[in-house]
């Protein structure tokens, strides 16, 4: 409820409280805490966490910071400075919102060591965009992208993220900026991602700017395109060299020797698609399921006309549309590749020709799918255990 025990159409249950966004980590004697939150005593105490070891700030906002100095008796349990973790800006932020915490201050002993990471997290420059982009406010996003980039003192970017989330329109005045954005951020070599645009913005942008260049990425939502840049990183920095498997050896992992492999994806149709491109859409009729041998896909859901949410991602190696595969009812949300991604589709149709040719074969697919349908229920019935506990 709200402060003012306002209610709203809630149901009176003990579940119906809603406490504010932080995480607890706690592996073997390490406990993480990410974020401290202005109720964060109440869900220290509620869950029995009795040690602390450090923090880690994702931001600045009060929401996840306010609760920093319910942090003090564990400075006085340990004995020692709490070794708190941040970008460069949040840290800055905490030091002027939270003088106490890190300097002597009127009696008051600094409880916090400040770390700032330095490394690769400021390489994303992401800019939440709200209201009508006219000439004006274009020009003020050109020249604050400008200016970050000459910023010398500054790590440099990679990523220029623009979340469009919040825009009720672009006028025609404001295109000429955004042709400046992308030839600035082309010449430094920088991904430019649009996320959120509209159908109409983004035709607008792609008419008059061009979005095809393969250093501007279109991605659904904000944590979509944050999550795309992260990988990129990683691969960048923290390479792990994996082979995408082919789906012939996908497959031979979860069926008996006996299975004929190469024949079952013979019923396959295999296609690509390119990052942007729906797989399919909410609402469309269910032909069949999609075996995702590489690439990744989110699976986004519209909840109100111009809002979506991101439900899940998929990486390779994965079945999607299992479940529709049987009961040939309309896709709950769309699927939407976010990089390029190799699939292959197997239709109702070509199952009912497999029943009929390969019977044998059509039998061992059944108990495949009937075994994976089980896993996932399970999988489900877990997390809803782990929500309600």
């Amino acid at each position: 409820p709200w402060i003012t025990n306002y209610n709203g159409k809630l149901k009176k249950s003990s579940k119906n409280i809603r406490t504010r966004c932080c995480a607890h980590i706690q592996k073997e004697n390490l406990s993480v805490c990410i974020d401290t939150s202005p109720d964060i005593k109440y869900q220290f105490l509620k869950n029995n966490i009795k040690n602390l070891d450090s923090i880690i700030y994702t931001h600045e906002h009060a929401d996840q910071t306010a609760g920093i100095f319910e942090m003090r008796p564990f400075f006085w349990r340990n004995k020692s400075k709490i070794p708190i973790y941040g970008s460069r800006r949040t840290i800055q932020a905490l030091k002027k919102s939270h003088r106490y915490c890190f300097f002597m201050e009127q009696g008051y002993k600094p409880i916090m060591k400040a770390n700032i990471i330095k490394k690769h997290g400021e390489s994303i420059y992401i800019l939440e965009l709200q209201g009508w982009l006219f000439f004006g406010t274009a020009n003020q996003l050109f020249n604050t992208i400008r200016n970050r980039l000459y910023d010398g003192e500054q790590p440099s970017i990679k990523f220029v993220l623009l979340d469009f989330h919040m825009v009720n329109g672009l006028d025609s005045s404001a295109l000429i900026n955004f042709i400046k954005i992308k030839q600035l951020l082309k010449s430094y070599s920088v991904n430019f991602i649009l996320t959120s645009l509209t159908i109409k913005d983004q035709e607008k942008l792609d008419k008059q700017v061009g979005l095809q260049d393969d250093f501007i990425h279109l991605v659904e939502e904000k944590n979509i395109g944050l999550a795309w840049c992260e990988e990129k990183l990683l691969e960048e920095y923290y390479p792990i060299h994996k082979t995408c498997q082919l789906l012939e050896t996908q497959l031979s992992n979860y069926f008996p020797p006996s299975v004929d492999i190469p024949k079952l994806i013979s019923y396959l149709k295999p296609f690509k698609l390119l990052p942007g491109e729906f797989l399919f859409s909410q609402g469309q009729l269910n032909l069949g399921m999609y075996f995702l041998e590489s690439g990744q896909l989110s699976v986004i859901k519209e909840i109100a006309p111009d809002k979506t949410k991101c439900l899940r991602t998929y990486k390779s190696e994965t079945i999607i549309g299992e479940m529709g595969f049987y009961s040939q009812s309309n896709h709950s949300a769309s699927v939407i590749a976010d990089e390029h991604s190799s699939v292959y589709f197997f239709s109702s149709h070509a199952f009912k020709r497999m029943e009929r040719e390969e019977p044998k074969l059509a039998s061992a697919f059944h108990k495949f799918i009937v075994k994976l349908l089980i896993e996932r229920v399970q999988y489900r019935e877990q997390d809803m255990q782990n929500l309600l506990s």
